[in-house]
């Protein structure tokens, strides 16, 4: 296992570095302007939080290209920790970009002051992050079994749009249920639901991928 997701950064390595470098310089320019229509932080926050599992994502598709998926599963290793260490990869990198939003946000803060009218607006920028991060890791992996390398790229941008679409499902169903003015704790709740939904989606997911990948022929 170690060593798959040692193979699994060292793919992404290069483009979670061109990532990482464009989004430094973003962060420069969120926390340099003034923060209060708060519209660019919350959204180098949600780049933060879904953009580094994207890309480590899109280094799946270089392993199709070369063939290393196929060499892979010639390896003594499981087809099972194959997949799995892919999955805890995504979870790293969403770790990863939690950090780098936490840093951008506190930055402005720092420098700007305040933007939210709520104390639990940054919670729940951080749970359509998450939530978002999650959906798109369900959707990405099984499909990215059952479709094969010729449909890879469609099925990477179809897990990005589709998990959008879930989570926007989610949260408006959400809103109509608690109202404009719902009480602090209602917030956190509907928060925490939107989070374990998420969760139960990624690990369903992972069953399902494991299921198709022990039956696919190569």
């Amino acid at each position: 296992m170690t060593g798959l997701m040692r193979s699994n950064f060292y793919a992404a390595r290069a483009n979670e570095t061109l990532f990482a470098g464009v989004l430094c310089a973003l962060c420069a320019f969120v926390a340099a302007i003034d923060n209060d229509v708060p519209t660019p932080l919350i959204g180098f926050m949600l780049l933060s939080l879904v953009g580094f599992s994207f890309q480590a994502m899109a280094s799946l598709l270089r392993e199709c290209g070369g063939k290393w998926g196929r060499y892979k599963l010639t390896a003594p290793v499981r087809r099972r920790d194959v997949l799995r260490s892919q999955m805890i990869g995504q979870l790293i990198w969403l770790a990863v970009g939690a950090g780098a939003a936490a840093a951008g946000a506190g930055l402005s803060v720092l420098l700007h002051g305040n933007p939210f009218d709520l104390a639990t607006d940054p919670l729940m920028i951080y749970t359509v992050g998450i939530s978002v991060n999650l959906w798109m890791g369900a959707l990405f992996f099984p499909l990215y079994v059952m479709a094969g390398e010729e449909r890879s790229e469609a099925v990477l941008a179809v897990s990005l749009l589709g998990a959008i679409i879930v989570v926007m499902a989610l949260v408006s169903a959400i809103n109509a249920l608690i109202g404009p003015d719902a009480a602090v704790a209602v917030l956190l709740l509907s928060a925490g639901l939107l989070l374990v939904l998420a969760l139960a989606a990624f690990a369903a997911a992972y069953c399902l991928a494991a299921w198709l990948f022990l039956r696919k022929d190569c």
